[in-house]
């Protein structure tokens, strides 16, 4: 039945109350778990429960949060683990988390990149969302700490592009939502190499690695991906494609010309790049500083000279 926001915040202070008996319970059923699917069921579990008041700074005073954080290494529960540490960096504290606690998840995120690299190869998918999608809740947090350049939050950025060019269409989304969570950072809020040096980067993975056509591709109905998700995806590509030109401008288009000058006779490259020009067309035509209509007029002309 429906009930009333009165009556649903009254409810859920009730549910809050027993807080400490879950954790009790937690800590108890984490420490003599024998098998992966109980673990995954109380990361499940906690994860749910944090919205009662299980901030990341409530998170870490837990006796068992070592272990759950050890768990985040694992290639069968790091997932779930990162699910709990997700959901804890969503839940608002009092007083708010501070830099250096943020900064701990940082350090453990690129810490575990190597090991993101190996699942990558090893078509571990779980493990690998699991990390976008913690990294995805920290910039949701706290962009502009993560734009500020401190500590590794760079590295954490360089991290994330490795992500949006994941072959997992899913995941490479996830990864793409922590670049849309960027753009409401102010300019000037940022270290120099968030404002024009990441989108350079983040602009080379959209268009060489997300965008072009399945390797192989021939025809739609030998292929094994669907052309209505591959086209549905390319729509995801177009919008952070846009927020790339929104940040370069005309420098955007010079980017790909070059690109596409060095792609030599690959079709699917090729395509790509002609796609990924397309896709800025629009935000370029709007551009009314003179300076950035002559160099969008070279870089048309240079393209034009060529093909």
């Amino acid at each position: 039945r429906n009930m009333t926001r009165s009556g649903e915040s009254k409810a859920l202070q009730q549910l809050a109350l027993l807080l400490p008996q879950v954790v009790s319970l937690m800590q108890s059923l984490l420490s003599s778990a024998d098998n992966q699917d109980m673990l995954q069921r109380c990361l499940q579990a906690l994860a749910g429960w944090c919205k009662f008041g299980i901030s990341l700074s409530t998170l870490k005073t837990l006796p068992f949060y070592a272990s759950v954080k050890e768990l985040t290494r694992s290639p069968t529960l790091c997932k779930g683990a990162c699910e709990l540490f997700a959901a804890a960096i969503k839940t608002t504290s009092y007083p708010a988390e501070s830099d250096d606690t943020l900064m701990e998840v940082v350090d453990d995120l690129v810490a575990l990149q190597p090991l993101y690299m190996e699942a990558q190869a090893q078509r571990n998918d779980d493990f690998c969302e699991g990390l976008a999608m913690l990294s995805r809740a920290l910039m949701a947090r706290s962009s502009k700490f993560i734009a500020s350049g401190r500590g590794q939050t760079l590295q954490l950025s360089h991290f994330c592009l490795e992500m949006v060019a994941h072959p997992n269409k899913g995941i490479s989304e996830i990864a793409m939502e922590y670049w849309d969570e960027l753009d409401f950072v102010d300019m000037s809020a940022r270290c120099e190499p968030m404002r024009g040096p990441i989108y350079q980067a983040l602009l080379e993975v959209l268009a060489t690695r997300c965008a072009p056509y399945p390797a192989g591709f021939v025809d739609w109905d030998s292929c094994e991906e669907e052309e209505e998700e591959f086209h549905m995806f390319r729509r995801r590509i177009e919008e952070a494609l846009l927020n790339c030109c929104v940040c370069l401008r005309a420098e955007s288009l010079a980017i790909l010309c070059r690109m596409l000058g060095a792609a030599g006779s690959n079709w699917e490259a090729v395509e790509a790049l002609l796609f990924s020009i397309g896709a800025i067309g629009g935000e370029l035509a709007t551009q009314d500083r003179p300076g950035q209509r002559q160099q969008v007029l070279a870089s048309v002309t240079e393209l034009l000279s060529k093909y």
